[in-house]
């Protein structure tokens, strides 16, 4: 029978492309397995604890996946997926916010208030999206690691390109591009919404920098969001929506993440486990240093021929670019970009009020199932 104690099965992901599997029990297994030796697995005394133990054990935890009932067990329905957000925020911010601005959106509903329902709205879906794009970062490094072990050539610190690879950095230009969306409709908001009037209508921002001189400036000296958002979007201090930004024009504008200095290639290494023992684990590098990357690419572009182009590119590919693994950076992005859009919310003119439905809502009543 399973232990009641635990109310669902979970698949965690982890930081390097490997999963802790936890079923209905206090056993906590490893996947893949270690090079040499035994599975790696620990016990947990309850439900609660699995992730203080993780942590214990030098496992990170990106997300997890719940099974809580059959039909998720069977595939008739995808598992419940959450970023796992504690070393940034708290620790399921992406899904209490984008729970925070659907709650919005409906009292805006209510109101009849046509532009926050319409933002609110888009600000809640983003936060999914980005949620699932995390996810999609996190399966392709596992499908790496996976891969890289099948081919027998796996060795600690070692560097290669394989069909995986082009999966990996292909899902990190599609986050990137969402967190930007999403950096965008929270900007929207706070020009709109939260800041004074005198702050202008400019109608949709075609850049952030835009936002940032004609919205932020007038306030970046008087607290509040707009003095964070002014530090945060500071290129001079690399700012962390400034950094994005960079790595999202060099995405968008420039060119992919692995040919935009150095050529980078992916990299498999042992991570500790418990103390004395390694597990395997892959890295996906992206350029240390984006806004400087952009800046040489948009000066680059400047060059008359071919020759002075090719030049410039390869003075970039002389400096390493191996400073910053894709997961984790973007796993950081989707912790700060949570807990922002959450301050976004409380600033809101419009207080949040949980979602009730009554059978006024409905058309026929409710019917009820129930699931094994």
């Amino acid at each position: 029978m399973p232990n009641t104690n635990w109310p669902a099965m979970r698949v965690v992901h982890l930081l390097g492309g490997g999963r802790l599997v936890n079923e209905l029990g206090p056993r906590a297994v490893v996947h893949p397995k270690p090079l040499v030796g035994e599975q790696a697995s620990f016990e947990t005394d309850t439900y609660a604890k699995l992730f203080h133990d993780a942590h214990w054990a030098g496992l990170e935890p990106v997300g997890v996946e719940f099974y809580s009932h059959q039909m998720q067990a069977t595939g008739e329905e995808p598992p419940e997926w959450k970023p796992y957000l504690r070393r940034f925020t708290s620790t399921w911010c992406c899904d209490d916010s984008a729970q925070k601005w659907a709650e919005i959106a409906h009292v805006a509903h209510q109101r009849k208030l046509a532009l926050e329902w319409d933002l609110s709205r888009r600000i809640r879906y983003q936060l999914r999206t980005l949620s699932w794009r995390l996810f999609e970062v996190s399966q392709a490094y596992h499908n790496q690691l996976v891969g890289k072990l099948a081919s027998g050539s796996f060795t600690d610190g070692g560097k290669f390109e394989d069909g995986f690879t082009a999966q990996m950095y292909l899902a990190l230009h599609s986050f990137l591009i969402d967190a930007c969306i999403l950096r965008d409709y929270l900007a929207d908001f706070i020009a709109k919404f939260i800041l004074p009037k005198e702050s202008g209508d400019f109608g949709r921002f075609k850049d952030m920098g835009q936002f940032r001189y004609k919205v932020l400036g007038p306030h970046k000296n008087e607290g509040g969001i707009a003095s964070e958002l002014w530090e945060a979007t500071d290129e001079n201090t690399n700012g962390w929506l400034a950094v994005l930004n960079a790595y999202r024009n060099i995405v968008v504008h420039s060119a992919p993440l692995e040919h935009a200095e150095a050529r980078l290639f992916a990299q498999s290494y042992l991570a500790p486990f418990n103390g004395d023992r390694r597990i395997p684990a892959i890295r996906c590098p992206i350029p240390g240093d984006p806004i400087s990357v952009k800046q040489a690419r948009s000066s680059a572009a400047d060059h008359k021929s071919f020759d002075e182009l090719q030049q410039s590119y390869l003075m970039m590919a002389r400096q390493e670019g191996y400073g910053v693994d894709g997961l984790e950076y973007v796993w950081s992005v989707a912790g700060r970009i949570s807990a922002f859009s959450q301050q976004v919310s409380i600033r809101s003119h419009i207080e949040a009020q949980p979602i009730t439905v009554t059978s006024k809502d409905t058309i026929g009543g409710f019917s009820y199932t129930t699931r094994n």
